[in-house]
C-alpha cells in the first residue's frame, strides 16, 4: 500500500509487513473503512448465492439462467429479509457480482497490495465471474494476478494452484495466446502431477487435452 516514510517510531505507527514502509494514520483508517466496505460486499454476494441456490433447487424458473440469477439487485436487505418460503424471481438489475467486484478493486486500488488476503478474495470472484460472461481477456488479467495470491497462500503445490493454470492455460489458448497458454500448462503439469497423480481423470483428460493443443503449437516441453 502506499505509505509515508516519517521518523516516528514503529510503535506509534502501523507499518507495511511487505516494504516495511511507515503508514499515515490516514492511510490506515481508509484502508480500514475499504476493507470493511469489501468484506460487506462479500457478505452480502454470498448471502445471496446460497438463497438463490436453494431457490433455484425449490423452483427453477423458466427462461432464465442461473447466471441471470446471480445478478447483484438492489433492495437486497429487505429481499434477504423476507421468509424464503415467499421469494419469488427477483427484479433483475444491471449490476452483476463483476460489477461489485470491480467497484471494490478501484476503491483499493492504491491502498490494498496485490497479495492483500481480501483483495485477492475479490480478484477470485471477479476472475470466475469474468469467465461465466464471456469477457475472457478481462479474467486473463484477473487470473494472471491471481497466481501470486495463491501462491502466497496456499503454497506451490496446492490443488487450487494447478487448477488455476490449467484454467489460465485454457483461457489462453482460447485467446490465441500459445506461448502463455503453454507455460502455464507446464505449471498445471507440474502441480497436479503431485497432487492428483498420472492416474486421475483430470490429469489424463482436461490437462492432456491443454497440453496436446499446446503440442499442436510445437511449443510444449515435457515436465522433467
Amino acid at each position: 500500500m502506499k505509505a509515508d516514510r516519517v521518523p516516528v517510531p514503529l510503535e506509534d505507527r502501523p507499518f507495511c509487513l511487505t516494504c516495511g514502509a511507515i503508514i499515515s494514520d490516514e492511510m490506515h483508517q481508509e484502508y480500514l473503512e475499504v476493507a470493511e466496505f469489501t468484506q460487506d460486499q462479500l457478505n452480502v454476494m454470498n448471502n445471496i448465492a446460497c438463497i438463490l441456490s436453494k431457490l433455484w433447487l425449490q423452483r427453477p424458473p423458466v427462461g432464465l439462467t442461473f447466471l441471470d440469477w446471480s445478478l447483484y439487485f438492489s433492495q437486497v436487505a429487505a429481499y434477504l429479509s423476507r421468509p424464503t418460503e415467499t421469494l419469488e424471481v427477483p427484479r433483475i438489475e444491471p449490476r452483476t457480482y463483476l460489477d461489485v467486484c470491480k467497484v471494490c478493486l478501484k476503491k483499493q486500488s492504491g491502498i490494498f497490495h496485490k497479495q492483500d488476503m481480501l483483495r485477492a478474495r475479490v480478484v477470485d470472484l471477479a476472475f470466475e465471474s469474468s469467465i461465466e460472461m464471456g469477457q475472457f481477456p478481462l479474467a486473463r488479467e484477473y487470473g494472471e494476478e491471481l497466481v501470486s495470491s495463491y501462491r502466497k497462500y496456499y503454497g506451490p503445490t496446492h490443488p487450487l494452484l494447478g487448477l488455476l493454470h490449467l484454467k489460465l492455460a485454457k483461457l489462453l489458448l482460447y485467446l490465441e495466446e500459445s506461448q502463455e497458454a503453454v507455460t502455464h500448462a507446464w505449471l498445471a503439469q507440474k502441480v497436479l502431477k503431485v497432487t492428483h497423480g498420472e492416474d486421475h481423470s483430470l490429469y489424463q483428460g482436461e490437462l492432456a487435452a491443454v497440453i496436446q493443443q499446446c503440442h499442436s503449437h510445437k511449443l510444449f516441453q515435457p515436465n522433467p
